[in-house]
């Protein structure tokens, strides 16, 4: 029969840092139209996890990637809904994913205080408005406190409880965080890197 849809020089472009950009890529062959793409993450002992909504060509690394090696699985497929063998590639020359340098540092450095600060507005104590605020982590737990008033919204020790979800964007870098009870979502005023450097301190 006809050879079965296939994909040549499959790689990944782009630099496997958090916060960048990873690209698969290659030469379709024997009439391949279409490829289906997911990323995972293989770790030391053999595990591998399919990361939730990463079915596109284009990936941006997150700090849950660091530490692990990360790889995308592409399956090729024609008009006629024929699939190829599956071909998987590594990001990284199949080393395990690392954090910037400069990001390093900066986390060696609030791991070294047992303390990090980010500047932030929150949404949720004030239902209307955002307040500026300084987000707290340390070692046993965070705190939100609220500039202007000088007020610690909230002080909790990190427990099983807790909830952390992010969106990021262009524009956005937001993290909702679910505490019994309550959450909070939080804008983080811009740096190079402040959203994986926090990801990585919780």
């Amino acid at each position: 029969g006809d050879p079965l849809p296939g994909i040549e020089g499959f790689q990944i472009v782009g630099d496997p840092r958090p916060g960048s950009t990873l690209r698969a890529c290659g030469f379709p062959t024997n009439g391949t139209t279409l490829c289906n793409f997911q990323w995972v993450r293989c770790h030391e002992d053999g595990t591998r996890y399919s990361i939730e909504g990463a079915t596109m060509y284009d990936y941006v690394v997150t700090a849950d990637d660091v530490g692990t090696l990360l790889a995308v699985d592409c399956t090729p497929m024609d008009d006629s809904g024929r699939q190829g063998d599956l071909v998987r590639e590594f990001a990284n020359n199949e080393n395990k994913i690392t954090c910037d340098q400069e990001m390093q540092n900066d986390i060696n450095i609030c791991i070294s205080r047992g303390r990090a600060d980010f500047d932030v507005y929150v949404l949720g104590y004030s239902p209307e408005e955002w307040e500026h605020a300084t987000l707290v982590l340390r070692r046993t737990g965070y705190q939100i406190n609220i500039s202007h008033k000088d007020e610690v919204v909230i002080d909790e020790k990190y427990s099983p409880n807790l909830q952390v979800h992010c969106l990021t964007g262009t524009f956005i870098h937001s993290v909702f965080m679910f505490a019994p009870e309550r959450y909070y979502m939080i804008f983080l005023c811009r740096r190079k890197f402040p959203m994986d450097e926090l990801l990585n301190l919780f």
